[in-house]
């Protein structure tokens, strides 16, 4: 393929790791990768430290273009998809890219792939994605030929590596021009309240530990919050424990809240539900803990243990002290 486009996502003036991954995922199948960013004067990132991953970036700037106005942003990329026309665009698998990715691909009437983590070209210019159905029981393989529509494939995070090589040149940057107005924006934003975090996030840590209905309580996730920082992880947790309230759904992990891609994925009583493991199907290696001997999430497991977490926790909280000392 000559030409792919890749849709940046930035916050507080920096590129988020997806837009890397994406870039990455972009080279894989492209001789050449565009980057599209959106902005206005006060969010607009530097793009001097992106400019030597990819060959061409497409700049678009309007008052309207905040964070997160999927409106704004599927109009702009409209506007730009219909200057330049390519192929294929890579949008990544997060909040905004769930909301603009098939507004974006209904307008275009391209094809439209979602939750996408492997893609490959053949030699007769046959696309191909991987994506995972029925909770990742399955994998799907879907193809399309190109045919002078824009075909938006949504990845999902951690799908490719975000560690990748600068070019020998930087990026040729052109500035496009985007007609936006009030008609446009159908919801609006009155305030943004920025969540206080601390630590890695969720969907870029390595190792996560989640939490599910089998802790009883909100006072176990301290436990959890423990041993996610001995690992240098993220806590994450069922739909069942953020609908009980003991810990905020945007921890959740599934197919109605965030995809994440670890290395390590501990999980403590957690079943395993088909919805649950849409979230983490990607997952390097999961560990599982559960007195539920005929627990579902033992099938998915690298390891398994058996047992009450009452004890097992703070054994595994202690080994971990004393491997870092």
């Amino acid at each position: 393929m000559k030409n792919v486009f890749v849709l940046a996502e930035h916050k507080s003036k920096s590129f988020e790791n997806i837009t890397y991954e994406l870039i990455s995922a972009g080279r894989s199948i492209g001789e050449y990768v565009s980057l599209v960013v959106l902005g206005n004067a006060s969010n607009m990132p530097n793009i001097e430290e992106i400019s030597r991953f990819v060959d061409y970036i497409y700049i678009a700037e309007h008052e309207f273009l905040n964070e997160w106005d999927a409106d704004a942003w599927t109009s702009g990329l409209y506007d730009i998809c219909s200057q330049t026309r390519p192929d294929l665009l890579l949008i990544g698998k997060t909040n905004l890219g769930r909301d603009v990715g098939p507004r974006l691909a209904y307008k275009l009437k391209g094809r439209f792939i979602q939750d996408c983590f492997g893609m490959q070209i053949d030699d007769n210019n046959v696309f191909t994605a991987q994506r995972p159905v029925y909770g990742g029981n399955i994998i799907a393989e879907l193809e399309f030929e190109f045919n002078g529509c824009t075909n938006i494939v949504v990845m999902r995070t951690g799908s490719y590596d975000k560690g990748i090589a600068e070019l020998d040149t930087a990026a040729k940057v052109e500035n496009v021009e985007i007609n936006l107005d009030d008609d446009d924006i159908k919801v609006r934003h009155i305030e943004f309240i920025e969540e206080s975090s601390t630590g890695v996030k969720l969907e870029d840590a390595s190792v996560v530990v989640v939490g599910g209905r089998g802790l009883g309580g909100s006072q176990p996730f301290e436990l959890l919050e423990n041993i996610a920082e001995l690992l240098g992880g993220a806590v994450g947790a069922s739909r069942a424990a953020c609908d009980a309230g003991w810990i905020d759904h945007n921890k959740q992990i599934g197919l109605t809240g965030k995809t994440v891609s670890p290395n390590l994925y501990i999980t403590v009583g957690v079943s395993g539900a088909s919805q649950h493991m849409a979230g983490c199907s990607n997952a390097k290696n999961i560990v599982a803990i559960n007195q539920d001997k005929d627990a579902n999430i033992f099938k998915e497991a690298s390891i398994g243990v058996v047992g009450d977490w009452k004890t097992i926790l703070p054994s595994l909280i202690e080994a971990l002290k004393n491997r870092n000392t």
